[in-house]
């Protein structure tokens, strides 16, 4: 048996793999929520360790040697090992179901219904992980996910189940503030907010104007900012109506025009297949099936 002694600290092989992925020490300082010297010191440590050099400094960047590439591929699938393995204990302990969504969708849709689940099934320890990154559910970094897109994700199964639609959106001051918007087309001068992954040029199209993607304009990556944005009277965003609806019920958005264009993308839920067993990941699916319904409890959204 290899002795513990042998073996290098674990905090030290999850900073030699972060700097080696982000290819930055103070980035992967940054993820791993300490200093820029704790990584430099961990590195330098499994290095003496190894007995070996893993990284050239190449000014702010840093690159593996040959041995460190080699190396690499041991701790990465050994950490793996690792999250996969705690993640089996987590579950087997209790009835614990961790959900990966972005912010945006948690907090719009999900948070105005979370609580009809928790009341129908108050055994079930829920734990809701906002992140815009793509958690690895092969590994058991979640068990289940609620993404957005075009459900081409492999090796996975995927269920969707909520589509949606893009309209022209603003404040009542901006509107007021600005008579002369009475049609699409008068957006052409006006300042219209951004998504970094969302185009308003199908929006435009289906509104008969022949207009190239706005280049110009605040851009934010996080729907829910971009809808606050908009809220606060900066400008008109495209936005998913899903998104907008509790903002538009309260009064602080309203949708400028009739228009609305179906979005290509849509919600899904995402999981891997034998995670349909668990009763707990099954109940969730159904409940989410059962919002999206339009006679059901999803219907105001």
């Amino acid at each position: 048996m290899v002795s513990v002694r042998h073996l290098p600290p674990l905090q030290t092989l999850a900073a030699f793999e972060a700097a080696a992925r982000l290819e930055s020490f103070a980035r992967a300082a940054d993820e791993l929520c300490v200093t820029h010297s704790a990584v430099s010191h961990r590195i330098r440590l499994l290095e003496n360790h190894l007995g070996v050099r893993l990284f050239l400094r190449l000014g702010k960047k840093v690159v593996l040697t040959p041995q460190g590439m080699s190396f690499l591929e041991t701790v990465t699938r050994a950490l793996e090992l690792l999250r996969a393995g705690a993640a089996s204990v987590a579950r087997q302990s209790g009835r614990r179901l961790r959900v990966s969504t972005l912010p945006a969708f948690a907090h719009s849709w999900l948070v105005y219904r979370i609580e009809r689940f928790l009341r129908a099934h108050p055994d079930i320890d829920l734990e809701i992980d906002t992140t815009p990154s793509v958690v690895d559910l092969k590994s058991g970094e979640a068990d289940l996910a609620i993404r957005h897109g075009l459900g081409n994700w492999e090796g996975l199964e995927v269920i969707r189940f909520l589509d949606d639609e893009l309209q022209a959106v603003c404040s009542p001051n901006f509107r007021d503030a600005h008579p002369e918007i009475k049609e699409p087309r008068d957006l052409k001068e006006a300042p219209l907010l951004r998504h970094t992954a969302q185009r308003w040029a199908p929006w435009f199209r289906a509104a008969g104007l022949d207009w190239p993607e706005p280049a110009r304009g605040p851009a934010y990556s996080d729907s829910a900012v971009m809808l606050a944005a908009a809220a606060e009277g900066h400008g008109v965003a495209l936005a998913k109506r899903l998104l907008a609806a509790p903002a538009i019920e309260s009064g602080r958005l309203v949708p400028l025009f009739p228009l609305a264009v179906k979005a290509q993308e849509a919600y899904h839920i995402v999981y891997v297949k034998p995670a349909r067993d668990r009763p707990e990941v099954n109940a969730f699916v159904e409940w989410l099936l059962s919002e999206a319904e339009p006679s059901g409890n999803g219907a105001n959204c």
